[in-house]
């Protein structure tokens, strides 16, 4: 009688344990890891830093004018050569609210479109950074090209107060005393591609 009390006692074990035998998973897959052969890379040289050189050189060119959108020049900016060319202002966002012309070199504002009828304003070095006049177009000279006038850019721009603090030895940022001082600190700001951007500007000093 005891040998047939046991047979239900084993029989309820095996139903209880064997579906989650079988319900164990099995992985079908080998995890050894293995490491890629070197021939499956290729290392991607580090492009250095685009030398910004050319920016500060072309500061010093004869007439050249340094154009923004935005007050103290800052903004979208660019260059324009003094070529004699009729230049037609921008309007909105678009429009110049600083101009520079270089030493050696001057701008002159019209009222229409075509750079003729009323001249609005002569801008000599160091030009104008804010509350510019409206206009519609303007021409660009080198001294000496423009309706025969030839004058002394930089007294022109420390008498006239457009900018009373600027350099009057400032040669568009190439020959000006600040320069000189600050070459290295330059050099060294260039080849790092300007990481932490122009710091120490000061108003009318062109690094």
């Amino acid at each position: 009688m005891v040998h047939f009390s046991i047979f239900p006692s084993i029989a309820l074990y095996l139903f209880c344990v064997l579906p989650i035998i079988v319900a164990l998973p099995t992985s079908r897959f080998n995890h050894d890891v293995q490491s890629l052969p070197p021939r499956n890379f290729q290392e991607n040289p580090r492009t250095p830093p685009a030398s910004h050189t050319h920016r500060f050189r072309k500061r010093g060119l004869p007439g050249a004018v340094y154009i923004c959108t935005s007050d103290n020049f800052r903004g979208d900016c660019a260059w324009t050569a003094p070529n004699n060319r009729c230049h037609i202002a921008g309007t909105g966002n678009n429009s110049a609210r600083s101009i520079g012309p270089d030493e050696d070199g001057f701008c002159v504002l019209f009222e229409k479109a075509t750079c003729t009828g009323t001249q609005v304003k002569t801008l000599r070095f160091p030009g104008q950074a804010s509350n510019m006049p409206t206009f519609m177009s303007l021409k660009c000279f080198s001294d000496g090209n423009g309706n025969g006038a030839r004058a002394n850019a930089t007294a022109t721009a420390v008498t006239s107060n457009i900018l009373p603090d600027a350099d009057p030895r400032l040669s568009g940022g190439v020959g000006s005393m600040e320069r000189k001082n600050l070459e290295n600190v330059m050099e060294q700001m260039e080849k790092d591609g300007f990481r932490q951007g122009m710091i120490g500007l000061k108003k009318g000093h062109y690094y």
